[in-house]
């Protein structure tokens, strides 16, 4: 059985995906991906794997940074500090694979909370600040 519409929409808004980046994405209109979203239209398979590996994506991107800062941290350092994006453009310039087409800096951000969240149950004081 196929993804449904209530889980397409659910799993997008958890990383804050907008229904238009979905559309861009599969050469699709936005009314389409509206349709899929309340089970008017089947969802294609091809939209079930982007979303699913790119939700996957973000979740293990966030995992592999954290442990990677508690791994390398300066225990002496009063806290640790992530950089938050204003812009795609200013994220895209950064090596943030996360192997799936260029991500909205919103997905980002919500990447960045679950890290935060990982570090501050490790008992790690975290700062978010805006790039320069």
């Amino acid at each position: 059985m196929g993804m449904s519409g209530a889980e397409l929409k659910t799993l997008r808004e958890s990383i804050g995906l907008p229904a238009r980046w979905i559309a861009d994405m599969t050469n699709m209109d936005l009314r389409t991906v509206q349709y899929w979203e309340v089970d008017k239209f089947p969802i294609p398979e091809i939209v079930e794997n982007l979303l699913i590996e790119l939700v996957d994506a973000i979740e293990n991107k966030a995992i592999l940074m954290a442990k990677n800062i508690i791994a390398n941290r300066d225990p002496s350092a009063p806290s640790c500090k992530l950089i938050r994006y204003k812009s795609e453009t200013a994220l895209w310039l950064t090596d943030h694979d996360l192997g799936v087409r260029k991500i909205p800096v919103n997905c980002y951000a919500i990447m960045l909370a679950r890290v935060r969240c990982i570090l501050r149950n490790n008992g790690i004081n975290v700062t978010i600040q805006y790039d320069v």
